[in-house]
């Protein structure tokens, strides 16, 4: 009589974790520290893909196996010096330090040009109804000698204000 004997194979499963993690921002460099308890220097990996368009995203891979795993990945924005990437595990915590480019000279205007118009044209439009008010008031009065001067001074003002909002020089 034959037994048809089946050998048992232990199934290997492994845990997957997530880890505890921190991003500190600060004015020079960002800070992440990902918690790996029980893992040594040699179960971590860490890679860096960089985008291939400009659109894109660069990407660091944190990897690590021990009796446990774990994968986590940051998207990383492009406003980073990922050449100067360090990263360093002390005490169960790797801490990945992602310096920031340099900022650049130029001043960025944070209102749009067609918001800038748009407040231009209101504050326009204020001093023209002011404007308007003052003129139908001295026409009633019969002084027109008022009415002129008020046409002048209107006009001066006018011009004054639009050069130095403007920037347009003489």
């Amino acid at each position: 009589m034959q037994c048809d004997e089946q050998q048992e194979t232990p199934m290997l499963t492994e845990e997957y974790i997530e880890p505890h993690c921190q991003w500190t921002r600060g004015k020079e460099l960002d800070r992440i520290e990902i918690t790996l308890d029980g893992f040594r220097k040699e179960d971590v990996k860490v890679t860096l893909k960089h985008p291939v368009g400009e659109e894109e995203h660069s990407i660091i891979s944190v990897t690590a196996k021990s009796p446990e795993r774990l994968c986590k990945k940051f998207e990383i924005p492009n406003d980073y010096e990922l050449g100067n990437l360090r990263a360093e595990l002390c005490c169960g915590s790797l801490i990945l330090e992602l310096p920031k480019k340099a900022a650049s000279n130029k001043l960025e205007i944070l209102k749009p040009k067609l918001e800038i118009r748009k407040a231009l044209q209101e504050s326009a439009e204020d001093m023209q109804k002011n404007f308007f008010s003052a003129v139908e008031y001295f026409y009633s009065k019969k002084k027109v000698g008022a009415f002129i001067f008020m046409m002048l001074a209107s006009g001066v003002f006018a011009y004054k204000y639009y050069t130095e909002r403007c920037g347009v020089e003489n």
